[in-house]
């Protein structure tokens, strides 16, 4: 008996007859690899953007402790994007890296 890819429009699909057990495969490795490609991104772009900074300038560019309360603000926004953005690159996982 053939499978046949039933798709519907909020964007879900399986295969009749398996239960969405590919499905849910596929989407587990399409969330891991986009949290790893996003931790990635991380890396290369800082590492990066410090390297030439220090290249430019002779210092790193990278400030801990901000001297007024605009700049820490501006850095907790940045920080926050960056968290939000990895959890929702890797949010379709669980504790073991299947798909929810």
């Amino acid at each position: 008996m053939p499978h046949w890819r039933v798709a519907s429009f909020d964007g879900r699909s399986s295969r009749c007859g398996d239960g969405g057990e590919a499905l849910a495969r596929v989407t587990a490795s399409m969330a891991a690899a986009t949290l790893g490609l996003y931790i990635l991104f991380l890396l290369l772009v800082g590492g990066l953007r410090a390297w030439i900074h220090y290249r430019r300038t002779g210092d790193y560019g990278i400030r801990l402790h901000a001297p007024n309360a605009l700049t820490r603000l501006v850095g907790l926004l940045l920080l926050a994007g960056i968290i939000l953005g990895a959890v929702a690159s890797g949010g379709s996982l669980d504790e073991e890296g299947r798909a929810i």
